[in-house]
């Protein structure tokens, strides 16, 4: 439990320096920004042997990425994209949605499945 939860804060402190975006928890009170990301862990599951021995932790996060800007959105996704299948630790699934907009914001949802 204790190695995935350090690899969530490296992970989401590592997408926050390299797109240079704030990024916040889906409960959190968010500041007026331009662009921003909000994460949730949407999914976590463990799978056991038989013996109760752990096999695989495996947990999903949600990114939601919120723009002022269309195109700036679809600049985020690419860089996020990109830095995804930089990192040491890849994602064994990748869902990403289209784009919507919603109170003056442009956004897209990312979800991203990782096993321990």
């Amino acid at each position: 439990m204790k190695m995935y939860k350090e690899f969530l804060v490296r992970f989401l402190r590592n997408l926050e320096n390299e797109l240079k975006l704030d990024i916040y928890p889906i409960k959190a009170t968010i500041e007026s920004k331009e662009n921003f990301i909000v994460y949730e862990i949407s999914n976590e599951e463990i799978v056991l042997s038989i013996d109760n021995k752990l096999l695989v932790k495996e947990i999903e996060i949600s990114l939601t990425i919120y723009s002022k800007k269309y195109q700036k959105l679809r600049n985020i996704k690419e860089d996020l994209e990109n830095l995804l299948f930089s990192i040491d630790k890849k994602p064994t699934d990748i869902l990403i949605a289209g784009e919507d907009e919603e109170n003056g914001f442009y956004y897209s949802n990312m979800f991203l499945t990782f096993k321990f």
